[in-house]
């Protein structure tokens, strides 16, 4: 008897303490509010008995505080993420030389992404660089320039950093335009190759 009493306690009694600890915070974190939402139920006729009134009054207060608290946490990491990134620029815009790497490559990533409206900085192309029978991947930043508008001013990354390069001007008939994404050539750029697709000339 002694035995099957410890055994049925030891089995009940965390059940009824975890209850017991919900019910607490329960009646916490509704317990200022109830009153509120019980007069807005019945100022738009909600009216069961007690025991239900108060039950759903409560559920209806848990649910709304759980949507105000995620809301508030939405907002505070998107802010919050903003204004780090925001002091993390700040600060390597102060720091002497990095400040200009930085601001370089903000221009390179910037021009040679794009936009949805700027496709014309986006083209990658295979143009003839450093000697003769050799070629290397490019992208398109202009269809002309202004010292001539039969050239193409293309901009050749370094391997594996990308926002380093060089920019050169072609002739369109020295420009083979290829049949593959901004992204899967940077990729290859800064692999220095190891992630390389098939190069498709663009029909």
């Amino acid at each position: 008897m002694k035995r099957s009493f410890l055994t049925g306690l030891a089995l009940l009694l965390p059940v009824v303490l975890t209850l017991m600890i919900v019910l607490f915070l329960v009646n916490l974190l509704t317990g200022p509010f109830e009153e509120f939402v019980e007069e807005i139920l019945l100022y738009y006729g909600v009216t069961w008995g007690p025991f239900a009134q108060k039950w759903f009054s409560k559920g209806l207060t848990l649910v709304t505080l759980s949507a105000v608290l995620i809301l508030v946490g939405m907002l505070a990491q998107f802010v919050l993420t903003r204004y780090f990134i925001r002091i993390g620029e700040a600060i390597l815009q102060h720091i002497p030389i990095i400040n200009k790497i930085y601001r370089a490559a903000q221009d390179v990533v910037r021009t040679v992404i794009g936009t949805e409206d700027q496709t014309q900085y986006s083209r990658v192309v295979l143009v003839p660089f450093h000697m003769d029978g050799s070629n290397c991947v490019g992208f398109m930043t202009s269809e002309s320039h202004e010292l001539s508008q039969e050239l193409y001013s293309i901009f050749v990354p370094a391997t594996p950093n990308p926002t380093m390069g060089f920019l050169l001007l072609y002739h369109p008939e020295d420009v083979v335009f290829l049949d593959i994404s901004v992204e899967e050539a940077l990729k290859m750029v800064i692999s220095c190759g190891v992630l390389a697709n098939e190069l498709k000339i663009k029909s």
